[in-house]
């Protein structure tokens, strides 16, 4: 199973890229292909340049065939969007539950 979330493009010195578009400067550069797999995202937060919790989910900056990228993970399901992080709760814990929080029995 592969969930969505939020990645943008980054720099080379990790600032997010931007772009005009239609005359508007400043829009933020999204990844096009941004489903990832459980094992995919273990393998992103192994390797990633930088882990930051926040309320709502964590910030990983990383980098994929040579892009710098951060993906916002953040639960979608309308039962765990708005749950939040706990200082005592890793990385990997959160993933379990938002990967979890997708699976159906029947």
């Amino acid at each position: 199973m592969k969930l969505r979330f939020d990645t943008v493009l980054m720099t080379d010195t990790w600032k997010i890229k931007t772009q005009t578009l239609n005359g508007v400067p400043d829009i933020v550069v999204r990844e096009p292909d941004d489903l990832y797999s459980y094992d995919e995202m273990l393998q992103i937060v192994r390797t990633a340049h930088k882990i930051e919790r926040s309320q709502y989910g964590w910030t990983v900056q990383f980098t994929k065939g040579g892009q710098n990228k951060e993906v916002f993970l953040r639960g979608r399901h309308i039962d765990k969007c708005n749950q939040t992080t706990s200082a005592k709760q890793s990385i990997f814990k959160w993933l379990e539950f938002l990967y979890d929080a997708n699976i159906t029995l029947f």
